[in-house]
């Protein structure tokens, strides 16, 4: 058996447990952000994760993050042919860390 990673908690709607009203914030960001119609950003994936502090996996040059395991989700959107990773925490932070093309986001951290 070893370390595996277990299968995500699903909800109703597919998605993991708690991952849907960070989908949405993501995807309000992203609209505000760009200009886009929320009706075209599509989902790509939403994964949980725990990041190794509350910089989420994308930290800001110069900004001091509490060194503590922080459970959220890698969150995959796209727009047209560009994707858009966002982290989050379990709560309400929602943050664009990455973009690109779509076969070159990374979801690890």
């Amino acid at each position: 058996m070893g370390n595996q990673t277990p299968e995500p908690v699903l909800s109703g709607d597919g998605l993991p447990e708690g991952a849907a009203p960070l989908v949405e914030l993501a995807r309000a960001r992203l609209a505000s952000k760009y200009g886009f119609k929320p009706d075209q950003i599509r989902l790509l994936s939403a994964t949980p994760i725990e990041w190794p502090d509350a910089g989420l996996g994308c930290p800001r040059e110069g900004a001091v993050y509490a060194q503590v395991v922080t459970p959220g989700f890698v969150i995959l959107l796209q727009h047209g042919l560009t994707a858009y990773s966002f982290h989050t925490d379990r709560a309400d932070q929602a943050i664009l860390c990455q973009v690109s093309p779509p076969d070159n986001i990374f979801i690890e951290p």
